[in-house]
């Protein structure tokens, strides 16, 4: 299990994209399991992918949550089951259930990687028998060194109002085969419903798009991204976040992309007008970050529209500019390869 880790990119030295991830990797985020079942280690782990996402996405889900138990022992976990709760958390001191639409034909289980058939019952949420508040799953008997898994696309029916939260709260249920009591561990990842004028994410099946967002000043689109084999959508999300950041002494917005790894690659399309700092098309610098931290320069993509491999020293090795174009009024277009990697998708716009 990889910990978790943000990678980012200063677009033009004034937009930070905090990127490019898969949600096949996990931060644990529950309480250590039973002695039995996981000695000495934390074995839930919950994701929500993308954190921020459209109420309503012009195709497929809004996101999908996703639920895994690793049983670290040698003792089996018996009655194993794993169960989504959805929470609207928006008021932290008034939560409430939170309706969302789930087609349940598009539930994957997994056991060691490999789909199972699937399990599950949900409790109704609001008018339609697709609109639940929560979703259950049985699992067959996990033995000590496996781990189950659960996958739900879902998009939000109540609420949609822009900065809504809602958290998907996972609850594992089950029996200590050696004998021991039964067990029942946490955890969650939460949704955060995008502003349409400066932000967009959804999960989707097929190769898509997601319209540019922003303002007059900073917009970004992702033109494609192709479907992600393994999982049940592909998740992507992107937009501008308004505050203020400077790097290199260019002072400008902040940009953001949640990209699971892809291939070949993700088009993204980034727009600045004007182009800020005195600078110009060509020598405006471009910058990634790791950990908050801009340290690594986008370099120009190879000849496949990669980024160049083995990268140079202090260079990203994830994403590469495909092309440049001017603008009307002072302005640049910036194309870009994205890969994503395989770290947890867990992102700060």
């Amino acid at each position: 299990m990889r910990r978790r880790r943000l990678r980012g990119l200063v677009l033009g030295g004034v937009a930070v994209a905090f990127a490019i991830a898969a949600v096949l990797g996990y931060v644990s985020r529950g309480e250590a399991a039973g002695t039995n079942i996981c000695p000495g280690s934390t074995c839930l782990s919950a994701v929500v992918s993308p954190h921020v996402a459209s109420a309503v996405p012009d195709s497929g889900f809004s996101a999908f949550a996703s639920g895994r138990l690793n049983n670290n022992a040698t003792s089996t976990a018996t009655h194993l089951n794993l169960a989504f709760s959805f929470k609207d958390t928006t008021n932290p001191n008034a939560i409430t259930d939170a309706t969302v639409r789930i087609d349940t034909s598009q539930i994957v289980m997994l056991v060691d990687g490999s789909s199972i058939t699937v399990n599950c019952s949900t409790t109704p949420g609001g008018s339609g028998t697709i609109n639940v508040t929560s979703v259950s799953c049985s699992f067959p008997n996990l033995a000590g060194g496996h781990w189950a898994k659960v996958q739900i696309p879902f998009t939000p029916v109540s609420p949609t109002a822009v900065g809504s939260h809602i958290q998907a709260f996972l609850q594992a249920t089950y029996g200590e085969g050696n004998g021991g009591s039964n067990d029942t561990k946490t955890t969650s990842d939460t949704l955060t419903i995008a502003d349409p004028t400066l932000a967009a994410g959804k999960c989707t099946k097929l190769s898509s798009q997601i319209s540019q967002v922003g303002d007059s000043t900073t917009a970004v689109g992702v033109t494609n991204y192709p479907a992600v084999a393994g999982l049940p959508c592909t998740p992507v999300s992107t937009g501008v976040d308004q505050t203020q950041v400077t790097i290199g002494g260019v002072k400008g917005e902040q940009i953001f992309l949640e990209l699971p790894q892809v291939s070949p690659f993700a088009t993204l399309q980034h727009d600045l007008t004007p182009i800020p700092g005195n600078k110009n098309l060509n020598n405006l610098v471009i910058w990634e970050a790791v950990a908050f931290v801009f340290n690594q320069q986008v370099p120009a993509c190879d000849a496949s529209g990669l980024p160049p491999n083995p990268a140079s020293p202090g260079f990203s090795t994830d994403t590469c500019i495909f092309s440049k174009s001017p603008l009307p009024k002072g302005g640049g277009r910036y194309i870009m390869h994205a890969l994503g990697n395989l770290v947890d998708p867990r992102y700060t716009p």
